[in-house]
């Protein structure tokens, strides 16, 4: 979707930011089933709030899906396993300075307000005491109210149901490599 951010004067192209790009940018990095600060070197603080990486979901009931099987009309067998890669970070646990942090951030405070998607997907779980049951969960991640998550909002349900969210997109934008400040429009809030 953020390919026609890249035709503009200057531009080379631009691609929609992921979840690498956004932790890149932070500096955190994901390191076995931990994710931490680039600066902790020992890995002695792992800052994934969702504790999820490493783990596996089992299928349970008769009618559970990936979204490509789903696609095909084929039920995952009972006891079909699916590895979780969703994790989350908050913006608080972050130690880069002020500027970077907004460069991220900035306008995702309030849901209302510009919360994007990452294009990074990802699969989390849901307890059985949550509101859609037990079940696996398939989505993008995406940058909300101080929070990094790799499949928050998600898309598909293993149960076979969908959700819809509706966030932007924040784009990267690849610039030409002799565009100069005068080459690029200033765009005044």
């Amino acid at each position: 979707m953020s390919s026609a951010f890249g035709t503009g004067k200057g531009a080379e192209k631009a691609l929609s930011i992921r979840i690498e790009d956004v932790n890149r940018t932070l500096g955190v990095v994901k390191e076995g089933n931990g994710i931490y600060l680039k600066e902790d070197t020992g890995r002695a603080n792992n800052i994934d709030i969702a504790r999820l990486l490493g783990r596996k979901y089992t299928t349970t009931r008769e009618e559970e899906y990936t979204p490509e099987s789903f696609l095909r009309g084929e039920k995952l067998p009972v006891g079909t396993q699916i590895e979780l890669t969703a994790y989350g970070y908050e913006k608080n646990s972050i130690t880069v300075n002020d500027t970077i942090k907004n460069l991220i951030f900035e306008g995702t405070e309030d849901y209302i307000d510009s919360p994007y998607w990452l294009a990074s997907p990802g699969v989390g779980t849901a307890s059985d005491s949550s509101p859609i049951g037990e079940c696996t969960f398939f989505g993008p991640g995406a940058v909300f109210s101080g929070y990094v998550s790799r499949d928050y909002f998600n898309l598909f349900n293993s149960d076979g149901k969908e959700d819809g969210n509706t966030l932007g997109i924040r784009p990267v934008v690849y610039l030409q490599s002799d565009v100069t400040k005068d080459t690029i429009s200033k765009i005044v809030k």
